[in-house]
């Protein structure tokens, strides 16, 4: 294996080489900033779209955010996000409820004695995808 380089000395071929790793990095964090905060958005949407026959009756009484899992907004206002460096080489987004989660939300979100909202795991699907097309782009394959 080898490097072909024209108009460069093999010093600035290190130079540039040095100043991307050391952007790598950064551009990492960034591009999981980006999709946690979308995913947020996205995990937001899914709940308040999450509908049950009393949200429905509920927000037809002119009560609630939706006729989704959006009553007083406690869960949804409740959904952040959050990123890391964890070491060196590592850097963890996570979004949900990060902050804490209250058990009716498990109750909401895993369906137990309701539909389930599935909001935090359909986030998850959208946004994978969203998150390998970005870490792509930016450092190929």
């Amino acid at each position: 294996m080898g490097v072909k380089y024209t108009r460069n000395s093999p010093q600035n071929l290190i130079a540039i080489l040095e100043r991307r790793k050391r952007e790598v990095p950064l551009v990492a964090a960034a591009i999981v900033t980006e999709t946690v905060i979308e995913a947020q958005e996205i995990q937001r949407e899914f709940l308040n779209k999450a509908t049950t026959s009393y949200g429905e009756y509920r927000y037809g009484r002119g009560r609630g955010g939706s006729a989704g899992r959006n009553d007083t907004g406690t869960m949804i206002d409740g959904i952040g996000w959050e990123v890391e460096r964890v070491s060196r080489n590592r850097i963890d987004g996570r979004w949900g409820w990060v902050k804490g989660i209250l058990d009716y939300f498990v109750y909401q979100e895993k369906g137990i004695g309701v539909p389930e909202a599935r909001s935090l795991l359909d986030s998850y699907v959208v946004v994978r995808e969203k998150f390998i097309a970005r870490m792509r782009a930016e450092f190929g394959r």
